[in-house]
């Protein structure tokens, strides 16, 4: 009797190596950087600020500032385009 080694896949699933790579099904995956976020391009301020762990208050107080670029108001609240949002983040690392 041969034993067949399993491979580790995507999610933890053994895959038998000698397969063909289409037999193995594909698990979207979401960049480190989209963890926490839903995929709407257009955010709220409670999404923003429970994505950066920081108060509703001080995304606010950014915005005023203008330091949050991509913030804009529709319908008297507040929204943050994603794309900005990433933008921004990279502009605060060291």
């Amino acid at each position: 009797m041969s034993v067949v080694r399993k491979e580790e896949g995507p999610a933890g699933v053994g895959v038998d190596p000698g397969w063909p790579e289409a037999a193995v099904s594909r698990v979207p995956t979401k960049a480190a950087s989209d963890v926490g976020l839903p995929d709407a391009e257009i955010l709220t301020i409670r999404e923003v600020s429970d994505y950066l762990r920081i108060s509703r208050g001080t995304i606010y107080r950014l915005i005023e500032r203008g330091e949050l670029i991509g913030a804009f108001k529709l319908g008297g609240d507040w929204r943050i385009h994603r794309g900005q949002l990433f933008k921004w983040i990279e502009s605060q690392t060291v």
